[in-house]
């Protein structure tokens, strides 16, 4: 987990910036999990992909990060601030999806 001030978006294009999903935001909270070594190994030998699937990508991204980002703004809101849980496969599901630049995956 790592927080970065919103000052880290200056020169952002502006629909990547914070501000255009939560105005007046402060800071920014990223989460990761490590893929374990194993599950990745099939796929790479180019033996079997499911194991990376579901606990390199489908699991980790689908439930348990978007657990961990509810859980973080649930916290937060309950500690009076507003905070905007945003789910990792975030750019496959939104109506601005096809308004951003083509990122490079991170799985």
């Amino acid at each position: 987990m790592g927080i970065a001030s919103v000052d880290r978006f200056v020169g952002a294009p502006e629909r990547l910036h914070p501000e255009m999903l939560l105005p007046g935001v402060k800071s920014v909270i990223v989460i990761a999990v490590r893929i374990l070594k194993a599950v990745q190994i099939p796929q790479r030998r180019l033996i079997e992909n499911y194991p990376y699937q579901l606990f390199g990508y489908g699991w980790l991204s689908s439930v348990k990060l978007n657990k961990l980002a509810w859980e973080t703004a649930r916290l937060l809101e309950d500690k009076g601030h507003l905070a905007l849980p945003f789910p990792p496969a975030f750019a496959k599901h939104s109506r601005i999806a096809s308004q951003w630049p083509r990122l490079p995956s991170l799985h």
